[in-house]
């Protein structure tokens, strides 16, 4: 039995702002025959697709990303056929912005995970069909605003569209005398007000013994 092997290509973001032209541009036929002479053709779609179908967030992933549907045809057209859409510039346009990606993602069939009607399909494995294997890919992002994290679905709430988030906490390991320094800021600066407010009314669990938060920046230890 001859060996099968699964080629695959990967590519980071896909920043895709203006159409390709019908008959390519040079280089493009190179580029598209080396994309597609591989099995699992990957790329981080960093873009919202949709005709102005939701709202520009409060907060966007650096700036407010959109372009017309039609581009992913373009996409298609390079050769690739698994895509991340979980990534800072997923909420740009708000719940509905995702769900109008989604929808002109699925209208052509494209593979893709990261983002759903809920945390439930955003947070599931997508699946790609190959000769030689079965791919399966979970998408997260590390890289959000809070806004853009979809939400479970229970029997009172119905589920929140966006992204699957990583959740991480950041911890800076200081000696003493540093620590001691982060003290002296919290004081200062009274970083931790609110939350040291809400420890005191009952709504909030204490610090961690041995670590001091210093707001949303991350927590000393």
């Amino acid at each position: 039995m001859s060996e099968k092997v699964l080629r695959v290509v990967a590519t980071g973001d896909m920043f895709i702002t203006r159409r390709i032209a019908e008959d390519g541009y040079e280089g493009f036929e190179e580029l598209s025959d080396c994309i597609k002479e591989h099995d699992v053709k990957f790329s981080n779609l960093e873009m919202t697709f949709h005709n102005q179908e939701g709202y520009p967030a409060a907060v966007s992933g650096g700036t407010w990303a959109m372009m017309e549907p039609e581009a992913l045809d373009d996409v298609k057209r390079f050769g690739f056929n698994l895509y991340n859409t979980a990534n800072n510039h997923s909420g740009d346009y708000g719940q509905e912005g995702v769900l109008a990606t989604i929808r002109h993602l699925k209208e052509r069939d494209m593979v893709f995970s990261g983002t759903g009607r809920n945390l439930a399909e955003a947070s599931k494995a997508c699946y790609l069909e190959t000769r030689k294997a079965r791919v399966a890919l979970i998408s997260v992002s590390s890289s959000f605003h809070e806004a853009a994290r979809a939400g479970g679905q229970s029997h009172e709430l119905v589920g929140r569209p966006g992204l699957n988030p990583l959740r991480f906490q950041t911890r800076y390991h200081v000696d003493q005398a540093h620590y001691e320094m982060a003290q002296e800021l919290v004081k200062v600066t009274k970083v931790n007000a609110m939350k040291e407010f809400s420890i005191k009314n009952g709504y909030s669990n204490p610090f961690e013994e041995g670590t001091l938060p210093f707001g949303s920046a991350g927590t000393f230890c």
